[in-house]
């Protein structure tokens, strides 16, 4: 029976039998470098078809049978150390077959190498090591890998999968890629000097903190895979992390998902079809590409639609026969004034859709202006800038057209020194709109971004105490 050899996590696995070698794909062993000392081996056995595995005569003692129960007809028998394993495979699924050789790899990487294994994402930062993020399916684990490779020339070892092993001279955590990826493409065989580990959780605001003794147990080690199966192994595993714990610092990264936008992308068909004119979404291409999880609206019943599609019938472009007028007339200057009069009007009564959040603004010497992706930066820089000692506060236009000019009309101009306006672009657009709701009160100031540079925090923290020192605030 043709074998094959792969090294993952330091530890070797030979597969004898089988069409799903491939599965792990990129983690060969090249035959010159094969060595049969501490090796797992799995042999498997496709298409069987009987459920009574007492019938399987392997040909090493069984301790152990696992059976896969999102896989139903896969089963595993096992010796006592998990080196030798019999994979059985009634009905061949690829997800089965990766679960049954995790399954023993795992085993038997628990009671050798002290191995745990987290659901997580890892990153490599060049020359410094990895950081590996950890959370629940769906809170952002590739996204935040791939911001990382984005904007800080990371690389992504792995989406969804990973392996901590406790280096030799117990000073250390090395961090493992692995084939197990999840729906992430992202699986290098690749290990890396652990240097930190982030635990992803929602909340109203952005955080970040160090975690003690205590939250790392109850917020982190919920993710790492649990032998549960062998009490023994389970104790090897918990003296694993044990060991760990003190050598890598775990911080909870707390982020804001942004279910506001998902709430104004709806609202913007409801103002279009208040007004019958268009409304545009402005999303910078950072808060484009995030993932986060929220909360959608529930779809409307058929019984609403017909109810809008009825009354909209007199005007709303649907088609029509041939029987009936269209309703694209042309164009001619007979009434246009008073259509304009009848649309100025209209946009007089925008003003009750203003949307705006005011953070510390009511004692604020200086205004930071921002929305989008800067809102959020702009935001932690005014934390930042607060503690620090720093009379720092934001206007964060959620609509700019409608306009907040109340929330700039009731600032304390006795106390605000200046105005400043941030945003990612060059030359700045959205400082025409400040310098008109500021109306010479103060001067305006900005802090600008472009070419594709993501605005950083530092950036604007930089720029506010520039402006308060020059201003003696």
């Amino acid at each position: 029976m043709m074998a094959e050899m792969f090294r993952i996590a330091g530890q070797n696995i030979r597969i004898a039998g089988g069409s799903f070698c491939r599965l792990l794909s990129g983690f060969e062993v090249p035959a010159e470098n094969q060595t049969d000392t501490d090796v797992c081996r799995v042999s498997l056995t496709e298409g069987y078809t009987q459920f009574d595995i007492s019938s399987v005569t392997p040909d090493h003692p069984v301790e152990h049978v696992f059976s896969i129960h999102s896989c139903p007809g896969h089963f595993m028998v096992s010796d006592g150390d998990y080196t030798n394993s019999t994979a059985l495979v009634v009905k061949p699924r690829e997800e089965g077959v990766m679960e049954l050789l995790l399954a023993a790899l795992y085993s038997h990487m628990a009671g050798r190498a002290r191995t745990v294994f987290v659901h997580a994402s890892l990153v490599e930062m060049p020359g410094q090591g990895g950081v590996m993020f950890v959370g629940r399916s769906g809170i952002g684990k590739t996204t935040q890998a791939r911001l990382w490779e984005q904007f800080r020339g990371a690389e992504i070892i792995n989406g969804d999968k990973v392996f901590l092993t406790l280096d030799e001279d117990g000073r250390g955590v090395t961090a493992h890629g692995s084939p197990w990826c999840g729906s992430s493409p992202y699986k290098l065989n690749r290990a890396t000097p652990l240097r930190g580990i982030v635990v992803l959780d929602q909340a109203p605001e952005n955080s970040i903190r160090r975690l003690s003794e205590h939250e790392i147990m109850t917020q982190y080690v919920s993710h790492i895979f649990l032998p549960m199966w062998d009490a023994r192994l389970t104790d090897c595993v918990m003296e694993a992390i044990g060991g760990m714990m003190p050598l890598v610092p775990v911080l909870r990264l707390s982020c804001r998902p942004d279910q506001e936008a998902v709430d104004m992308t709806y609202a913007a068909f409801d103002y279009a079809q208040r007004d019958r004119n268009p409304v545009l979404i402005l999303a910078d291409g950072v808060l484009g590409t995030i993932m986060e999880p929220v909360e959608l609206p529930e779809m409307r019943s058929d019984e609403e639609v017909k109810r809008l599609k009825d009354e909209l019938s007199d005007w709303a472009l649907v088609g029509h026969s041939a029987d009936k007028k269209a309703l694209i007339l042309p164009g001619g200057w007979a009434g246009q004034e008073d259509r304009c009069k009848a649309n100025a009007a209209m946009y007089d009564t925008w003003v009750k859709d203003v949307q705006v959040e005011e953070f510390m603004t009511e004692d604020a010497e200086l205004i930071l202006v921002a929305y989008g992706v800067c809102g959020r930066i702009s935001k932690s820089a005014v934390r930042i800038l607060r503690a620090q000692g720093y009379r720092v506060g934001l206007i964060r236009p959620k609509t700019v057209s409608p306009w907040p000019y109340a929330s700039f009309d009731k600032l304390d101009y006795s106390k605000v020194k200046a105005v400043l306006d941030v945003e990612m672009s060059i030359p700045a657009q959205l400082v025409l709109d400040v310098t008109l709701a500021v109306k010479d009160r103060c001067p305006v100031h900005t802090c600008l971004r472009s070419g594709g540079e993501i605005m950083s925090r530092d950036h604007v923290v930089a720029a506010a105490k520039a402006i308060l020192d020059k201003e003696g605030a």
